[in-house]
This record gives C-alpha cells, sequence and structure tokens, in this order.
C-alpha cells in the first residue's frame, strides 16, 4: 500500500502524459494535415503517402522532421557557394567601377 506521502505527492505532480505532442505540437500536426489534404484533393494517387507520411509523423515526429529538414538542407546546400562567391565578390570579378565610391570620398562633400 502506498504512503501518504506518495498519495499526496501523486496528486499535486500528476504524471505526463504519455503521449508524445504537446497542445502547440497537435497544432502544427493539423497544419500539415490540411496542407497534406490540399496538396492531395486534386490527385488522389498522392493521398496513400501523404496519409503515410502524417501517419509517421503522429507516431514518429522526432524521426520525420529530422529527415525533412536533412532533405532540405542538402537541397539549400548548392545555394552556398553561390552566395560565398557573391559575398566575396558582390560586383563580379575585376575591380569596381569609378562610379563607386569608397568611405573616405563618399563623406566628403565635393
Amino acid at each position: 500500500m502506498a504512503s501518504e506521502e506518495e498519495l499526496l505527492d501523486e496528486t499535486i505532480r500528476p504524471r505526463p502524459s504519455p503521449h508524445v505532442f504537446s497542445p502547440p505540437l497537435r497544432y502544427t500536426f493539423s497544419h500539415a494535415a490540411v496542407l497534406c489534404v490540399l496538396f492531395g484533393y486534386d490527385t488522389p494517387s498522392r493521398m496513400p503517402p501523404l496519409g503515410l507520411l502524417l501517419l509517421l509523423l503522429w507516431f514518429l515526429p522526432r524521426t520525420v522532421v529530422s529527415i525533412l529538414a536533412a532533405v532540405a538542407l542538402w537541397m539549400l546546400a548548392p545555394t552556398t557557394g553561390h552566395l560565398r562567391a557573391l559575398l566575396d565578390h558582390p560586383y563580379g570579378s575585376g575591380t569596381p567601377p569609378d562610379k563607386i565610391k569608397n568611405a573616405d570620398e563618399a563623406v566628403s562633400r565635393e
């Protein structure tokens, strides 16, 4: 039999829910479900894969979100080289045109 302190502790601090999703994540899942319905509405053949994605998202949310984030990063990876080149040489190769002033010429009043 449980002692009085254990019973009191159980009534003050209830056990956490075994379900993975907290209310904010349920709202996110609801939005994902609505997006899946919108993407698959015209083409019923898209519904089974989207339903499978939602089922996996419901039971394995961290895994599915990690895989989707990895795919998004993989798709964005080629742009990093272009952005780095743009930051290194914003005006292209060679020297900047004469119209562009340096800092001293820009603040002087001529």
